[in-house]
């Protein structure tokens, strides 16, 4: 899992995370991860991008993978997207079955 509480540009990366409890994980008001235009795959029992609510991740033009029991992310809808932790536009995400 990657944690980030700080400001992470990863653009263009590719991340593969096997286990853990997440992908990518983003923790309190200061922290942004971006990952435009990046493809993560993640294989486990957690979410692929999980925020705590503060924290934000970016993944525009992503490709995401989602193996084991993996959840992609959780979304609140009653929050306005925009103001929404976790962003995304233009995003593939692929769901393999075992």
């Amino acid at each position: 899992m990657l944690k980030i509480k700080d400001k992470l540009l990863l653009h263009n990366a590719n991340i593969n995370v096997v286990g853990g409890s997440a992908g990518v994980a983003a923790y309190d008001a200061n922290t942004k991860i971006d990952l435009t235009g990046s493809t993560l795959k993640y294989d486990g029992d957690g979410y692929a991008a999980y925020s705590d609510g503060n924290g934000q991740i970016i993944l525009n033009n992503a490709d995401i993978e989602l193996r084991g029991k993996a959840t992609l992310m959780n979304i609140d809808w009653s929050v306005p997207a925009a103001n929404r932790p976790i962003k995304t536009s233009a995003t593939n995400v692929t769901v393999f079955f075992k």
